[in-house]
């Protein structure tokens, strides 16, 4: 899954932001493996990374994976 992200707040600091999600099974079917990546550009070097997209992230998977767990149900 492949997200672009935008937005004022966003805008201000980066000139382009995408997150990439892929996940894999465990082969035991317990679980899965998931990786995250993030291909950012900013507006200019000096900028800090910003973790708060990470953690803004987290927030929206944590909500995805209830919402997908009740689906399952």
């Amino acid at each position: 899954m492949t997200m672009k992200m935008s937005g004022t707040e966003i805008q201000k600091h980066f000139k382009t932001l995408k997150g990439t999600i892929a996940i894999t099974s465990i082969e035991d079917g317990d679980g899965s493996h998931v990786v995250w990546t993030f291909d950012f550009e900013k507006v200019h070097k000096d900028i800090d990374d910003s973790h708060s997209i990470i953690d803004e992230t987290v927030k929206y998977l944590k909500e995805l994976d209830e919402v997908l767990l009740k689906f399952h149900e």
